[in-house]
């Protein structure tokens, strides 16, 4: 039975992904975005005339659901006005449980990763004529983030930063791995946040998890009925990733199977994180009986996803085009991971930073400083807040201080022109640029590129 859905917040990333999928599962679909994040453009499958930014009654008034994900504060006034009119009100993974029911679910969880994970399994089991569905919280560069379809395999990337995995059922579940983050979800406690993952992995059939991923082999000890698989460059792995190998853009991965076997997979993600992210979803298709074959042939086509190092413009110096990425890290293991392969790459990194939230920068003040100072030339914005109240915690200054007393070029910047001007003063032919954040800062990086253009 076709139903009326109404989501708040639906520009977002994962509340955008699922109105996709129940659009096209064949119910009827509003939304409303009152804090448009970074002034988003409406995608192409959102009507006008069933979204608003401002408040309209009428939507929830015709709705048999209103839906909401954990970014929708309990003052949020349509919210407010669903409870008043006793409306059915779902949090986001309550519907995602809705149609898990009458599939077999395969869920990618982790602290960092699993958008690529997710994106990549989506793209093989496609390519594999699988017909599966998937609801992706990033945008793939050439397939939607979400798709309902006829196959019986439902893809999710499964969301631990507020525990609404456990909502859901998954019969296989990634891990790509697992590592403190957003525990102000989670009492504030590192118990707390594993004890999620656990219950999560726990309920499970078969669980793909990253060898060298600490507390993955911690809770796994403690884990009676569920079938484990490791993968990574560890010898005891099951898929061993035995050798990379980078051919200009191209990365080749020679990954070892259980019965001895080995495969050869090229992709044009570059990194050992990336690797290992490619290796994960490989091994998903594996198990769900695609040949390995053509497993390690579609990897190839597959083109990334957005806001994970991509490309977005080019500086043009001399004879040589200087390349812009913008990229997605906000926690300090993702800027290391990104830094280290440009630094591997023997590149003069010139990064524009923007913190995420004053717990997160608090929480990892010292990592942070140690990866950022990866950096050749370092540029740090204001801390992009979500909401957050900076009460008596450090901000951009007291970073930007720390890093300088390294001896690092490091400037504190609340301009684009600003930004603009330095990266001129030290770009050379051997550097890229590179717009890194959760925030604003791909719409500041955009209006950049837009800037140089013009030069």
């Amino acid at each position: 039975m076709i139903k009326k859905i109404h989501f708040l917040g639906i520009l977002g990333s994962g509340m955008s992904s699922l109105a996709i999928f129940t659009q096209e599962y064949g119910h009827q679909i509003t939304g409303s975005d009152l804090v448009n994040p970074c002034n988003k453009k409406l995608p192409n499958w959102l009507n006008p005339n069933s979204y608003t930014d401002s408040y309209n009654q009428a939507f929830i008034d015709e709705a048999d659901y209103v839906v909401y994900s954990s970014a929708i504060g309990d003052d949020h006034i349509e919210l407010q006005y669903a409870k008043k009119l006793n409306k059915k009100i779902l949090h986001r993974s309550e519907l995602i449980n809705i149609f898990t029911a009458e599939k077999k679910v395969i869920s990618i969880a982790g602290t960092h990763g699993k958008t690529t994970t997710s994106s990549i399994m989506s793209w093989l089991f496609e390519q594999g004529n699988c017909q599966p569905s998937f609801i992706i919280g990033g945008i793939p560069a050439n397939m939607p983030s979400a798709k309902f379809n006829q196959g019986e395999h439902l893809i999710l990337e499964a969301d631990e930063s507020d525990g609404s995995f456990l909502k859901y059922k998954s019969d296989i579940c990634i891990i790509t791995n697992i590592e403190p983050d957003h525990l102000e979800n989670h009492n504030h406690s590192i118990a707390s946040y594993l004890d999620k993952f656990k219950t999560f992995i726990t309920k499970t059939k078969i669980c793909i998890y990253n060898i060298h991923d600490q507390y993955s082999n911690q809770l796994i000890k403690h884990i009676k009925n569920t079938e484990f698989h490791s993968f990574g460059f560890d010898s005891h792995a099951d898929f061993q990733i035995t050798h990379i190998e980078n051919k200009d853009l191209i990365q080749l991965i020679t990954l070892k199977l259980p019965c001895g076997d080995t495969t050869v997979i090229k992709t044009s993600l570059l990194g050992k994180y990336n690797a290992e992210n490619v290796v994960a979803a490989w091994i998903g298709g594996y198990f769900q009986n695609i040949d390995k074959d053509n497993l390690s042939k579609h990897v190839e086509g597959f083109k990334g996803v957005n806001r994970r190092c991509e490309h977005i413009g080019s500086i043009k110096l001399n004879t040589k085009s200087i390349p812009i990425f913008d990229d997605y890290g906000h926690h300090p293991t993702e800027c290391h991971s990104v830094l280290s392969e440009y630094r591997r790459q023997n590149k003069k990194i010139i990064h524009i930073f923007q913190p995420h939230r004053y717990s997160r920068l608090n929480h990892f003040f010292d990592e942070f400083i140690h990866a950022l100072s990866l950096s050749d030339i370092l540029l740090i914005s204001d801390v992009f807040s979500a909401g957050e109240e900076k009460l008596n915690m450090k901000d951009s200054h007291d970073l930007v201080l720390s890093i300088k007393n390294l001896n690092k070029q490091v400037f504190y910047i609340n301009d684009n022109h600003e930004i603009v001007d330095i990266v001129n003063q030290f770009i050379d032919n051997d550097s890229i640029v590179l717009f890194q954040g959760a925030g604003n800062i791909s719409k500041i990086a955009h209006e950049c590129v837009a800037i140089w253009n013009q030069n």
